[in-house]
């Protein structure tokens, strides 16, 4: 017998009928005359016995009685106790559900452990399967998964016989299925099946065939792998073992999904600390270029100073020994003053860079007071400040029409001189000596530039032509290397971006925008742009 039954609520009912029929007699028995329930006179002549109807569980009862009424008290007793067997299965039946569905929320529960952040959707991968493997009538399988920060899938779990210990190894790299035929969440594939091209190609990767349910532990960013777990029986398997693989794959593709999104998060963090302090370091390499420049002025102009009184003095001396008969005076005033006068003109070239040093620091630190600026006015007056220079040079200008901008007026007055110097010194010795300054718009939006006929670069040249103290045809061309450092220092202060367009000896562009955030603001009134702290 598979289950038992309560014989205490029948015992009570045989003796509730005898109470209620005086002189009768009721009891329960089976076919081999054991006494179930209620209890069974001696002699029992005149007994009256009924077989149960809903007898199933417990194999086959009779309602028994003796008495005036033997007839209609058996009857009574049949009834009465078929409803008592058919409520005692009803609760039965309720019983083994609410276990089912414990079962099934235990295996949810420890299912859903795995969607815990983790970098590692292998562990993950090992929790379920033996989650599956306990909690239905699947054996444990497989996964397929889409790990982070890589393009190719893998197979995980036992392999050839050889199980990874914790999922932790490598696995196969393998193809994924071809997921347009996974039509549904779990589906059962087997030899002979509608999707036969779909279960050739997963058991050709497993190596082995047989039935075979697969579960997509897709989630609403994309597809992250598959639960491939084998059966051995599939009329074994019942509605419960399937919901239980989808919770599965719901939960494990949860799971993957934080691996692949804290992945993606660490990596922006990283290049967050990376670029905090790469800002820190330009912060303080901009400091210390502010301060070496401004205190390399004072000891510079004194050695300056000191130079000129030796040549004032080395002049005196000479004058002094020719007057006492010195016959070689000059020519030792020579001989001596030529080494100075070269040191006073590297000092002067040394005061020109500390000078641009501290231009190019103040790009960064000084604030910006923005206003209307009419353009054309603006480039007209840097052209004529290089007017005898580009006469000299035969180079000709011509600024187009330009639109009026807000930005700092003495800023933008450097940024176009740079460009213009830069331009008419790289101008060559081509037959065309031309600089053009105007404005476009295109896929970079609004832009000013000035382009020239020029030298021109090398493509190496033009990645390098923003940092400082990059000079190129320097034998030909005088100048520090910092003018187009600090120009871009200027633009991207002002929120905008810089680039250059070049071909060796055909000329370079320079284009150059500025922010428009930082002009809705300057609509209203003039905006100082402080360095940044």
């Amino acid at each position: 017998m598979k289950y038992r039954l309560r014989w205490q609520a029948f015992d009570e009912l045989c003796w509730e009928l005898a109470a209620a029929n005086e002189g009768s007699a009721f009891w329960i028995e089976n076919p081999t005359g054991e006494v179930m329930a209620g209890s069974r006179p001696e002699p029992d002549s005149g007994r009256c016995c009924r077989e149960l109807e809903d007898d199933g569980p417990v194999g086959r009862l009779l309602a028994c009685a003796t008495g005036s009424d033997a007839t209609s008290g058996s009857g009574l007793l049949q009834a009465l106790a078929s409803r008592e067997i058919k409520q005692q299965s009803t609760v039965r039946d309720m019983a083994d559900a609410t276990a089912r569905l414990w079962r099934q929320t235990n295996a949810f529960l420890r299912m859903a452990e795995t969607t815990h952040l983790s970098f590692d959707p292998a562990v993950a991968l090992d929790k379920v399967l033996d989650v599956i493997e306990h909690s239905t009538s699947f054996r444990r399988g497989w996964g397929m998964l889409k790990f982070p920060g890589s393009e190719g899938w893998r197979l995980l779990g036992d392999l050839d016989g050889n199980p990874e210990e914790g999922n932790h190894a490598p696995g196969i790299e393998v193809q994924p299925p071809a997921t347009e035929a996974l039509d549904e969440d779990v589906k059962l594939l087997q030899p002979g099946c509608e999707d036969g091209e779909l279960y050739e190609q997963i058991s050709s990767t497993l190596g082995r065939s047989g039935p075979l349910a697969v579960a997509s532990l897709g989630t609403g960013q994309g597809c992250y792998g598959y639960l491939l777990v084998p059966a051995d029986d599939p009329d074994l398997l019942t509605s419960e073992d399937f919901k239980v693989l989808a919770a599965a794959a719901q939960i494990l593709g949860v799971a993957v999904e934080n691996a692949h999104i804290l992945g993606r998060e660490r990596e922006a963090m990283r290049l967050q600390v990376e670029n905090d302090m790469l800002a820190l370091q330009a912060r303080d390499m901009e400091e210390m270029t502010h301060v070496v420049a401004h205190d390399l002025r004072s000891p510079m102009h004194s050695i300056y100073g000191f130079m000129h009184v030796a040549l004032d003095e080395l002049s005196d001396l000479s004058t002094r020994l020719s007057q006492d008969g010195y016959n070689n005076a000059t020519g030792m005033e020579t001989m001596v003053a030529d080494p100075i006068r070269d040191a006073i003109r590297s000092v002067e070239k040394l005061n020109r860079m500390v000078k641009r040093l501290l231009e190019f620091s103040r790009s960064a630190r000084a604030p910006y007071n923005c206003e209307d600026l009419d353009m054309n006015d603006l480039v007209d007056g840097v052209v004529r400040s290089f007017g005898y220079a580009l006469s000299q040079d035969e180079v000709t200008v011509t600024v187009e029409a330009l639109p009026p901008l807000v930005a700092d007026r003495e800023q933008m007055e450097a940024v176009l001189g740079n460009l213009v110097d830069n331009a008419a010194k790289y101008i060559g010795d081509g037959p065309e000596r031309s600089v053009v300054v105007g404005c476009v718009e295109g896929d970079h939006g609004r832009e000013y530039f000035v382009r020239d006929t020029g030298v021109g670069m090398t493509p190496a040249q033009a990645a390098k032509v923003f940092q400082p103290f990059r000079r190129f045809h320097a034998d030909s061309v005088p100048g520090e290397g910092i003018g187009l450092a600090h120009v871009r220092k200027i633009i991207e202060r002002h929120g905008g971006q810089i680039r250059c367009e070049t071909a060796e000896g055909v000329g370079t562009t320079f284009y150059f925008s500025v922010g428009s955030e930082l002009g809705a603001a300057a609509d209203e009134a003039p905006v100082a742009l402080q360095a940044a702290e």
